[in-house]
């Protein structure tokens, strides 16, 4: 899906997101020795999440 436009629910919540962002890695971070399809599942997720921040806070910054 790369070169997608971010899925983003109007209204999502950019503090939301971040703590989703958070969890993600604080989760990625326990893992001992990740495998690497864990490690490019983390990347594409995080990468996915961290897009529709950025569109969110967009969002928010534009009155929308």
């Amino acid at each position: 899906r790369r070169g997608d436009a971010p899925r983003v629910a109007p209204g999502e919540d950019p503090e939301r997101l971040a703590r989703e962002i958070a969890a993600l890695d604080a989760a990625h971070e326990r893992r001992r020795a990740p495998s690497d399809a864990d490690s490019a599942e983390y990347r594409s997720r995080r990468d996915e999440l961290k897009a529709r921040l950025t569109d969110a806070l967009d969002r928010q910054r534009q009155g929308r």
